[in-house]
């Protein structure tokens, strides 16, 4: 991959191209609108309430349209204005303090407008909510100050009429907001823009002059992701000491971190929360670097309210565990990380050591982005780009990122990290990215049926998928959004229903890969092209989902391999992966990570920038490890029931049992660290399903 990258950068500067824009002008132009918009939002030139928030309203709806950064700095200030004034006019009485108020009400209730927009909303519940409470908070202190108004302000019935009505809008709306929180509390222990990075213990980065634009890149990804006193020392190393062409770069990202800290300055500082008066990031796991593994497996843990099984039922400790005793050498070329938005993660750190030994790299807690929020500052993208900071400090060459919801049997987890380093590092990679066989992935949903499921249930699958392509959605299909109204996507974008009788993958991947300028390049939808029968009809997903389970206990207690192999299909097989698992380069990563105009609030995780980048800009290969049992139990929440619980607690017991019965060979040392009563319930239970023939 890097005589590609040396090649490429040759072929530019043939072409009389400047080698760095072409990889960095996304991010750079970014920080550039960034400094316009501080410059504007820190100005002091005089300017009336309804002059900021016409400004406000041009960058949020007008040519700008969705601009809520800008329309967050503008609005933010604004309301910060207003209310001091008001404070110091406070008591006159109805003259100018009751004008002042108003005032003060409309650019705060703008605010929490700004700070909740739909797309936003639905983005951070359950991931940043610390961003959905802000805007909560913002809208109930508008409230207050309406009741304010309401009682220290004489008023005519007419105008008493208009402040009731607004009272009602504003209530209604919180109200709306409030509901889509749910069951979801607001973050106790969270890090903040203001903390030290996830990855601030680790080795700091060379800059080789050899290597300048790699160098340069870094840097760019650590001041887009807020990384301000790395990205400074690394451009201004490139700069000073390498190439001058990395000097703006280094300038705009000063500048506009100057121009920032002015801005929160001005604007009472950060939001409650920040700065916290003890340290959280001093509960994070402090640990000496070993050197070795070349394998950096990343696993992004979602809210400990909304997935708790998964601390409680370790199935991936204890598959860890299982693959290290089956081949330890192979175990051993791999680290764990636990990359986490909410902490303590003191006590975590030392029951995944206790689980797992040395084969955890570390517990990592990842702040949130700065304020205001862009995609790329959201919890998915922040955990990705410090998995990315944390393999380029310990010269991973292979990184492989897992969702929480993901269970690998011990033989696919081996599988995995036996096969894909060759396939996607190193001068004779063939691919861009690997996935396993996941059993309702996208594009792996055939291909594990073919792998595991008998011929019967292929079939009903089968026929599931060709019979969703011949009828419009029905109530339980799942609906995406496209644009602003949700409508599904199945039918309305790729033109279905169709005149079909079988299942043809291959007529499938024609359909989406014909809808990509409008999935990808155009208007990324929270699905991308993660598009599929399985996904888009419950009752195919219920399927796949019975199927797999039924399995787990003799795929997860198994010690035969399944002859797994690397499957590599030709450049423009696949359109695209949902990639609730994959493994690539801290190269080919980055170069996904650097294209922000593929991160979109509709969108904001690695998956769509992937797929775009390798997939159909540069034609790669999407590579595939078949016989790897790898689940991902629902999208969404498609299922009735807690699906995702019920498969980890099964997956747990066959570990369990497997781990009791103990012809593994010797265990890792700690042994697991296991509630007793629990145990015994699990391997009482499971010793009586699984097959007395099994491997087991």
């Amino acid at each position: 991959m890097r005589r590609l990258a040396r090649l490429l950068l040759l072929a530019a500067a043939a072409r009389g191209e400047d080698p760095l824009l072409a990889t960095t002008k996304h991010v750079e132009a970014l920080l550039r609108h960034d400094v316009d918009c501080l410059a504007l939002a820190t100005s002091i030139e005089p300017r009336s309430a309804f002059e900021w928030t016409e400004l406000a309203r041009q960058y949020l709806l007008g040519p700008t349209e969705r601009d809520w950064f800008c329309a967050y700095l503008v609005t933010a200030g604004l309301a910060r204005l207003t209310h001091l004034e008001y404070e110091k006019l406070k008591g006159e009485g109805t003259g100018k303090g009751q004008t002042r108020l108003w005032e003060a009400y409309n650019a705060t209730y703008s605010l929490g407008m700004v700070i909740t927009q739909p797309n936003i909303l639905g983005t951070l519940t359950g991931e940043a909510l610390v961003w959905c409470y802000r805007g909560v908070r913002t809208l109930e202190r508008a409230l207050d100050m309406l009741q304010e108004l309401f009682g220290h302000y004489e008023w005519s019935a007419e105008e008493r009429a208009r402040l009731a009505e607004e009272a009602v809008v504003a209530g209604d709306l919180l109200a709306v907001f409030q509901e889509s929180l749910g069951d979801y509390a607001e973050p106790l222990d969270v890090a903040t823009y203001l903390d030290l990075p996830p990855h601030g213990n680790e080795p700091p980065e060379q800059v080789s002059c050899e290597r300048w634009v790699d160098a340069t890149e870094a840097g760019a990804l650590y001041a887009l992701y807020g990384d301000r006193q790395v990205a400074d020392d690394m451009l201004s190393t490139v700069c000073e000491q390498c190439d001058a062409r990395a000097c703006p770069l280094r300038d705009l990202s000063r500048r506009r971190d100057e121009l920032f800290r002015a801005w929160l300055g001005a604007n009472n500082g950060p939001a409650p929360w920040e700065p916290r008066g003890d340290d959280v990031f001093a509960a994070a796991a402090r640990y000496e670097v070993d050197e070795g593994p070349s394998i950096g497996m990343f696993l992004l843990r979602s809210s400990r309210t909304r997935r708790p099984y998964v601390d409680e039922t370790p199935v991936l400790a204890l598959a860890l565990r299982a693959a290290s005793r089956s081949n330890a050498t192979l175990a051993n070329s791999m680290r764990l990380h636990v990359m986490m938005h909410e902490g303590p993660v003191a006590d975590l750190m030392e029951k995944w050591r206790a689980w797992v030994g040395a084969l955890i790299g570390g517990v990592h807690l990842c702040r949130v982005g700065a304020v205001p929020p862009r995609p790329h500052n959201l919890n998915y993208l922040r955990k990705i780009f410090s998995a990315l900071a944390i393999s380029r400090r310990r010269a991973y060459s292979t990184i492989i990122s897992l969702d929480d919801d993901i269970l690998l049997a011990p033989d696919a987890i081996l599988a995995l990290l036996e096969h894909a380093p060759a396939a996607v590092a190193g001068p004779a990679a063939r691919c861009a990215m690997v996935s396993p066989t996941i059993s309702n992935g996208i594009p792996t949903a055939e291909l594990f049926a073919a792998d595991f499921f008998d011929d019967a249930t292929t079939r009903s699958l089968q026929d599931c998928y060709a019979g969703t392509l011949r009828r419009k959605p029905v109530e339980g299909d799942a609906l995406y959004s496209k644009g602003e109204e949700p409508r599904p996507l199945l039918y309305d974008v790729l033109g279905a229903p169709w005149d079909v009788h079988d299942w043809d993958p291959d007529f499938w991947w024609a359909q989406l890969w014909a809808a990509a300028p409008h999935l990808l390049w155009e208007n990324v939808t929270s699905i991308g092209l993660g598009i599929h029968p399985v996904r888009t009809n419950a009752t195919c997903q219920r399927l796949a989902f019975e199927a797999a389970l039924r399995l787990v206990p003799r795929q997860f207690s198994t010690r035969d391999a399944r002859n797994a192999r690397l499957e590599a299909a030709p450049p423009g097989a696949y359109p695209y992966l949902a990639n609730s698992v994959w493994a690539t380069t801290p190269d080919k990563l980055a170069a996904s990570l650097l294209r922000v105009d593929l991160h979109l609030y509709g969108h904001p995780f690695d998956e769509a920038g992937m797929s775009t980048v390798w997939l159909h800009e540069r034609r790669a290969r999407l590579c595939v490890v078949r016989n790897a049992f790898v689940l991902h139990p629902q999208y969404g929440r498609t299922l009735q029931g807690d699906a995702e619980a019920q498969m980890h607690a099964v997956a747990f017991g066959a570990l369990s049992l497997r781990e009791a019965l103990g012809d593994d060979g010797p265990a890792l040392e700690p042994p697991l660290q296991c509630e007793s009563s629990r145990f015994a319930r699990f391997r009482s239970r499971w010793s009586k399903q699984v097959p007395l023939d099994s491997p087991s």
